[in-house]
């Protein structure tokens, strides 16, 4: 009797102790793994190349892409006349702001 007893406390005990290793075991990431090819110096080579080639290309659509935005917004001011009056030339008691203002508030709207 005494050793049901102390079978079921060891099966329980065991039992409660393999739940969590068995989460732990579930937890544990799978190790990485890197396969390492040979290549012969002329394949490399030309590898290399074509990283460099590749990276150089995309710099110069980044360059490219910026170059045509500001010429295309540069077309689009000049298409609409977008020319601020410079306030700077008239004298002050020729510059009336509030229809300077109106002016260009009408001409955007437009």
């Amino acid at each position: 009797m005494k050793t049901l007893i102390h079978l079921q406390i060891a099966s329980s005990l065991l039992i409660c102790s393999a739940v969590p290793f068995s989460h732990a075991l579930a937890a544990t990431p799978v190790m990485e793994t890197i396969t390492v090819s040979y290549r012969d110096p002329l394949d490399y080579a030309l590898y290399l190349h074509t990283t460099e080639m590749l990276s150089v290309f995309r710099l110069e659509i980044r360059e490219d892409i910026s170059i045509q935005a500001r010429n295309s917004l540069l077309e689009m001011a000049n298409a609409a006349q977008f020319s601020q009056p410079s306030l700077a030339q008239n004298s002050s008691a020729e510059i009336n702001l509030a229809s300077l203002w109106v002016s260009q508030s009408q001409g955007i709207g437009e």
